[in-house]
C-alpha cells in the first residue's frame, strides 16, 4: 500500500485479516477513516464456527459489510454471522453476487446437511432470509454511501472480471481512499469484460491520483497450467474439418476444439465439467 502524506497514516488505516489462508478462503477488517468496514465475510466447506472466532470480538464496531463474490469462499459466513449475533450494518454486494451466493449458500448447507451432521445455529430458511432482507445489491460504479457519527464513507463496486457479478471495491472515507482488488483477472472472455481498470488510476484536475490503500491478495499458484502449445496464444490457421474450430481465438481453444470433435465422431462422449457462474474463455 502507499501512504497519503495528507493524514497520519497510522490512525486512518488498519488491515486486520481474520482468514489465516486467503487462497482458501476469505475475510478481512478494513479501518479507514475512522470506519470499519467487513471485507468479505467467507468461509469453508467445513462450516467450522472456531475458523470465525478472531472475527466474532470486532462485530459490534462494523459499520459496512462488502462482498466482491458468490462464492463460500468470499461470502459463506454470511448466513451464519447475520443469523447467529446482532449484526445490524449494512451489506452490500452486486446483484449477481446477491443471487447466486444466495443458491451457493443453500447448496452448500443442504450438502452438509445430507452426508454429514447438520450445521448448528442456522438453517437454510436462515439463509433465504438473509438474502432477501438483508443485502442491497447495487449495480456496477453505482455508489452507496453511509454517514456514522459525521463521518461519510463511499462504497463503489467494479468490475472484476472473474466471475458473474464479481467485484472489486473503492472506498472513501474522509482524506483516506482504499481499492479492495482480490481474485480477478485481466483476461476477457466470450461473455465477460475483464477487470476494469480505469478506476484503479482515477483521473484527478488531470493527473492521476494515488489511492491511499491497495488491498489484494496472492494468485493462486495451484491448478495454473502453462500453454500447451508453447508461448503460441493465438490458434493456428489450418483447413478445419468442421467450422466450430475456426471458432478457436486460442490455441488452448483449439485444442479443446479439436480433442472433443474427435471424440465425438469416434462415437465417445465427452464431459465438460464447468463453472456456470464463472469465467468462460
Amino acid at each position: 500500500f502507499t501512504p497519503s502524506t495528507s493524514c497520519d497514516f497510522t490512525m486512518d488505516f488498519a488491515l486486520l485479516p481474520i482468514s489465516k489462508d486467503s487462497l482458501e478462503w476469505q475475510c478481512s477488517i478494513l479501518k479507514l477513516g475512522g470506519l470499519t468496514v467487513l471485507l468479505n465475510c467467507g468461509w469453508t466447506e467445513s462450516l467450522d464456527p472456531k475458523l470465525l472466532n478472531p472475527l466474532i470480538p470486532h462485530l459490534g464496531e462494523l459499520d459496512l459489510i462488502v462482498l466482491t463474490h458468490a462464492d463460500v469462499k468470499h461470502l459463506g459466513a454470511l448466513p451464519y454471522v447475520l443469523t447467529k449475533y446482532p449484526v445490524s450494518c449494512p451489506v452490500v454486494c452486486t446483484e449477481p453476487v446477491s443471487r447466486l451466493g444466495e443458491l451457493c449458500c443453500v447448496s452448500c448447507l443442504e450438502d452438509r446437511e445430507k452426508y454429514r451432521d447438520a450445521a448448528e445455529a442456522y438453517e437454510v430458511d436462515d439463509v433465504l432470509r438473509i438474502f432477501m432482507s438483508r443485502l442491497t445489491p447495487l449495480k456496477y460504479r453505482e455508489t452507496f454511501r453511509i454517514q456514522v457519527g459525521g463521518r461519510v464513507l463511499a462504497a463503489c463496486p467494479y468490475p472484476a472480471g472473474s466471475d458473474l457479478g464479481s467485484a472489486y471495491w473503492t472506498l472513501q472515507c474522509g482524506s483516506m481512499s482504499a481499492v479492495y482488488l482480490v481474485d480477478c483477472t485481466m483476461r476477457q472472455g466470450r461473455y465477460l469484460d475483464g477487470l476494469e481498470l480505469q478506476r484503479i488510476l482515477p483521473v484527478c484536475r488531470g493527473a492521476a491520483q494515488r489511492w491511499d490503500v491497495i488491498i489484494t491478495a496472492p494468485l493462486a499458484t495451484t491448478g495454473l497450467a502453462l500453454p500447451q502449445l508453447g508461448a503460441k496464444q493465438g490458434p493456428e490457421e489450418v483447413h478445419a474439418a468442421s467450422k466450430a474450430v475456426t471458432v478457436a481465438r486460442t490455441a488452448r481453444e483449439q485444442l479443446f476444439l479439436q480433442e472433443t470433435i474427435e471424440a465425438l465422431r469416434q462415437g465417445g462422449t465427452v464431459l465438460v465439467p464447468a463453472d456456470v457462474a464463472g469465467w468462460i474463455p
